[in-house]
């Protein structure tokens, strides 16, 4: 099972997150769908943005699983460092 990481004042969007690997492809609005997947759409009255990273070659799959943590990860303890940088983020 993933472990899947939620921001304390979204955990009412828990149970959304974890149905989101069954209804990526069917819910939202595309707003992109080149090297990877991002749709924004409402749940319960907040407007999300969600990305969904595209597969690795072999040797970055490697890397990422024993060097460095995963693209996702990073991606969302970047955003709070930005936003502790008064950048707002998605």
């Amino acid at each position: 099972m993933r472990e899947i990481l939620v921001n304390p004042e979204y955990e009412n969007l828990r149970g959304f997150l974890e149905r989101l690997p069954d209804t990526f492809e069917s819910i939202g609005e595309v707003i992109q769908n080149n090297r990877n997947d991002i749709r924004i759409c409402e749940v319960g009255g907040v407007k999300v943005v969600i990305k969904a990273f595209k597969g690795m070659y072999l040797p970055n799959r490697i890397a990422y699983s024993i060097l460095t943590p995963s693209k996702a990860y990073r991606s969302f303890h970047y955003s709070f460092r930005l936003l502790a940088k008064g950048i707002n983020v998605p």
